[in-house]
């Protein structure tokens, strides 16, 4: 009888224990919900918040979110009559933005380069034609964003990249058709041209400015016969040949007078694969000091307040360098033309700024060109916005770490293979169709705000 009692006792406590937890609302801790992409409302039910059964009658105390609630949170609390007993519960609410903002360029621009404008710089406002986001404003960002003059003649897509408050970006495409204008120009009265061998001489030979200078060179001997090609050899020294420079655009022309002579020259060439503090060994050996040029060793420096002007080779000799080390040394006979140039490649780490500077050597006369690539440390500076790319497989990949293949916490999604019965490939080609998105079109940068160039082969 006594194990009777107990059993009677246990299933009633057993069903007061059910009763009592059926009788309460139980909420999520916390719920994002997003806002609709057309008119950046959302609406606030029950079911989104309750776990598990949703009783009938149960309401909220906010029923729409919008896109002024955007990044806070808003305590919503639920309530319903359970077993006639009034019953609620609260639960963080956060109204997310997970659409990306209107992306509108103008389908074709037109762009003039001024007399003597060597680049051109265009701004949002030139491509821009009413981007907008239904939440709030939006940042807009150009690639690429310079002219310069061996753009001149042609069209150049530039791709505008629209990002609202959200981090939620989107891209457009217009063609940019760049002219060129008149440039005011002057010829050099005469040139001498000393030469041992073929040398093609271009405009920028014969000129005094250094522009965008679009121009036709014709160069005739004394007999009024065209030079072919522009090459002057030995065939025309003791000659005395003429130049005539016109400008594509307004037909202004100007001439120069060349004076070829002969001259027992070496030929010009560099072998060097390394640095001028390098053993001198022979041209197998990575350095020798019979050729031509010695090119600068790697260096490192204290990075200031703008790195950038940091690099400049003035700044490099006024801090103390030598010439030997901030540019390529050359050893010139009088029949070479050479000219240096360098290029930047600048990668920011979290507490320096790696910069590879691609050295280029030009001998005009026989057309050679020779590179080195010099490695620019600067230790101390602070980058916020330090560029991290992990992903080897597409955006498509289930997510997960950079060991994975696929992280959706770095700052560049690959866009999956796609298969389309078109020839009609190019990015801005791609997004037009309906069953590609801009994500599988081309790369998407996520994260990383800084100004960025794409490129496909």
């Amino acid at each position: 009888m006594k194990n009777f009692y107990q059993l009677i006792f246990a299933c009633a406590i057993a069903i007061f224990m059910d009763v009592g937890a059926s009788a309460q609302l139980n909420c999520l801790t916390e719920v994002g919900i997003e806002l609709d992409q057309f008119s950046g409302m959302a609406t606030v039910t029950p079911d989104l918040i309750i776990v598990g059964e949703v009783p009938e009658g149960a309401t909220v105390n906010v029923a729409e979110l919008s896109c002024n609630d955007l990044f806070k949170t808003t305590e919503v609390t639920v309530s319903a009559v359970i077993d006639g007993n009034n019953s609620s519960c609260k639960t963080s609410v956060i109204a997310l933005d997970v659409s990306k903002p209107v992306a509108i360029a103008e389908e074709t621009v037109i762009i003039n380069f001024g007399p003597n404008q060597s680049s051109y710089e265009l701004s949002t406002a030139n491509i821009d034609e009413g981007s907008y986001d239904i939440c709030g404003d939006i940042d807009l960002k150009l690639s690429p964003s310079t002219l310069f003059c061996s753009d001149i003649g042609t069209e150049v897509m530039v791709t505008l990249i629209v990002t609202d408050e959200s981090g939620n970006k989107n891209e457009s495409f217009s063609t940019v058709i760049v002219n060129g204008s008149s440039t005011t120009f002057t010829c050099k009265s005469s040139v001498e041209v000393p030469t041992a061998h073929g040398t093609r001489l271009t405009t920028d030979f014969f000129v005094n400015e250094n522009a965008c200078i679009a121009a036709t060179t014709v160069i005739t001997d004394s007999q009024g016969n065209v030079v072919p090609d522009n090459i002057i050899t030995p065939n025309y020294i003791g000659q005395m040949l003429t130049a005539i420079i016109t400008d594509n655009i307004d037909g202004y022309s100007c001439t120069s007078t060349l004076n070829v002579i002969q001259v027992d020259c070496a030929p010009f060439a560099i072998c060097d694969t390394e640095c001028i503090d390098a053993p001198v060994t022979d041209c197998d050996g990575g350095r020798t000091d019979t050729d031509n040029a010695d090119w600068p060793c790697d260096i490192t420096i204290e990075g200031g307040a703008n790195p950038y002007n940091d690099i400049d080779i003035g700044n490099l000799l006024a801090i103390g360098f030598t010439r030997a080390e901030v540019e390529p040394t050359l050893v010139l006979e009088p029949c070479h033309l050479v000219a240096t140039h360098y290029e930047d490649f600048i990668f920011e780490e979290t507490d320096r700024t790696v910069v590879k500077r691609l050295w280029t050597v030009i001998e005009w006369y026989s057309m050679a060109a020779y590179s080195y690539e010099q490695i620019i440390t600067l230790e101390g500076t602070t980058n916020s916005g330090v560029w991290n790319i992990c992903d080897t497989q597409s955006n498509s990949a289930p997510p997960g770490d950079c060991d994975s293949g696929h992280s959706d916490t770095d700052d560049v999604e690959w866009p999956s293979d796609i298969s389309i019965n078109d020839h009609r490939i190019a990015p801005q080609d791609l997004v037009a169709f309906s069953s590609i998105g801009s994500e599988d079109s081309r790369p998407a940068i996520v994260n990383n705000q800084q100004i960025y160039d794409v490129e496909y082969i």
